[in-house]
């Protein structure tokens, strides 16, 4: 491998941590976001 391709992929894998957290990030949200409604709910009928 020369060097320009171990520096193509590093700058791929730099692009690629933040896009998959952000995936991450948005599909654990609507999980979140209920659980949190849960909850509330819970807390209420007390």
């Amino acid at each position: 491998m020369s060097l320009l391709e171990v520096l193509i992929l590093i700058a791929i894998f730099l692009c690629a941590i933040p896009v998959s957290l952000a995936i991450t990030a948005i599909l654990l949200s609507p999980i979140v976001l209920i659980m949190v409604l849960i909850n509330k709910v819970m807390h209420r009928s007390n």
